[in-house]
């Protein structure tokens, strides 16, 4: 405690109980440096890291947009190889024709708050909700198909290839209506693509 003028008392905090355990102006220097380096290597790594993802878009180009939304040449060889291994004469075009597509069904899947466990999935419930709900096949469809093709049924009756019958018409149906509205998709949007098939 100290008194001051006025006669009071004052606390005084005491951080150091002697001169050698003050901070030296060695510390302060060390400090100094300590300081510079940190800013140095932070800078260091700043620059680095926009470096390394120049890169990065370098090696991962685009090769396709639908909007905002970037197709990647990685994103497309892995869909392009899958693609392969179920129809192996699809060509690079036609593969990413269907991406795109896949990409218009999932962005508006999405702005319908249609999410499943994976992409496959959301397209299927997105695909019954926005077409397949609507197509309906009468029982007079399936009879006018069954005439017009008996000789495909090889003398079997109707009501054994029934539903065979329609659910080849419902497929046949959602396949043309998606078509026209995948057609509707693209034309509200913004496809550019940089793809060139060798």
């Amino acid at each position: 405690m100290a008194i001051n003028s006025t006669g009071r008392e004052r606390r005084v905090l005491v951080k150091y109980t002697s001169v050698s355990a003050m901070p030296s102006k060695k510390w302060f220097v060390k400090s100094k440096k300590a300081f510079v380096f940190m800013v140095s290597l932070i800078m260091f790594l700043f620059l680095l890291s926009n470096h390394l993802t120049a890169t990065v878009m370098v090696i991962d180009r685009v090769v396709a947009s639908v909007d905002d939304d970037a197709i990647t040449l990685r994103e497309f060889e892995l869909y392009y190889q899958s693609l392969r291994a179920i129809t192996p004469d699809v060509t690079k075009t036609e593969a990413l024709e269907t991406l795109i597509n896949r990409h218009l069904i999932l962005r508006d899947a999405r702005r319908m708050n249609i999410v499943m466990q994976d992409d496959d999935e959301t397209i299927q419930r997105y695909i019954s909700v926005k077409v397949r709900s609507f197509v309906k096949i009468g029982r007079e469809d399936v009879r006018r198909y069954y005439n017009e093709n008996r000789d495909r049924f090889e003398g079997v009756g109707l009501d054994a290839v029934y539903d065979r019958i329609e659910k080849l018409l419902l497929e046949t149906e959602v396949n043309r209506r998606l078509r026209r509205h995948l057609e509707e998709l693209r034309n509200s949007a913004y496809i550019k693509i940089n793809l060139k098939e060798p």
